[in-house]
């Protein structure tokens, strides 16, 4: 029993290493190509509903599981998004894809907020209205984004 914990040890420990040290060698790359949002509705185990929003370049990387590095700023009447980059992925085994990434907002309240992306130092504005029945999200005219359905209907 002692031995097959020492060979445990020596077969985990390289990978430990190598994934703890990975992040030294995460390099974010700007997405050229468009970014789609397409607005999804998730709810929590407790019943609360959450918006998020599922990021997907219009080009294909070449293969799966590039992901979209995205964070919010969300104060009162305000989400600001930040679009980071890609970067690639420590496996790739898959054919082609997009690179995905999901952001979640939380839950949004009835009422209309601010909404501003920031993309490779552009700004784009926009906003949020939120009713009983729907989100509704309105941007500016830009050339990073594309809105594939600007209108959730709310569970």
């Amino acid at each position: 029993m002692c031995n097959l914990r020492k060979y445990h040890l020596l077969i985990t420990l390289p990978f430990i290493l190598f994934l703890g040290c990975a992040e030294d060698y995460l390099v974010i790359k700007p997405i050229e190509e468009k970014i789609q949002i397409f607005l999804e509705e998730k709810i929590t185990k407790s019943g609360i509903p959450e918006l998020q929003f599922r990021f997907t370049s219009k080009e294909n990387y070449p293969c799966s599981f590039y992901p979209v590095f995205s964070n919010i700023v969300r104060n009162q009447n305000k989400f600001r998004i930040f679009v980071e980059g890609t970067t690639e992925p420590f496996v790739c085994l898959d054919s082609p894809a997009p690179a995905l990434g999901w952001l979640n907002l939380g839950y949004v309240a009835i009422g209309r907020f601010e909404l501003e992306f920031l993309l490779d130092d552009i700004l784009i504005k926009g906003k949020i209205i939120s009713t009983n029945q729907t989100y509704e999200i309105i941007l500016d005219t830009n050339t990073k984004f594309i809105l594939l359905n600007n209108i959730l209907t709310k569970r």
